[in-house]
């Protein structure tokens, strides 16, 4: 999937938080149930700035037609994903040798 960035987000996209929260883009806004938030509180890099990190913005949805669709959309019933955030999980030696079960060496390929 390509970057996508705050200035790709267009009306009635869906966005979902890491939290699992979802909002429809309105505007500058995003707007959800009995709440509402600023784009202008996002990086271009859709990373919500000086708050917790359960706001960053981790999919992006097409556009629907009607808020209470919003939290209809689901994936597993073929809901499209225009876009998805990819991160690298951050891990200690020892997580990695509970995983396995025993002592790990790193290697060069």
């Amino acid at each position: 999937m390509k970057e996508f960035t705050k200035a790709d987000l267009r009306n009635r996209m869906v966005v979902q938080y890491r939290n699992g929260e979802r909002r429809m883009v309105v505007g500058d806004v995003l707007l959800g149930d009995n709440c509402w938030c600023c784009l202008a509180q996002y990086n271009d890099d859709l990373i919500r700035i000086g708050c917790r990190r359960d706001y960053d913005i981790m999919k992006v949805f097409p556009k629907i037609w009607g808020y209470n669709r919003m939290r209809t959309i689901s994936v597993g019933n073929g809901a499209k994903i225009l876009w998805e955030r990819s991160e690298v999980k951050e891990v200690t030696m020892d997580e990695v040798e509970e995983k396995f079960g025993c002592k790990v060496k790193i290697v060069k390929e």
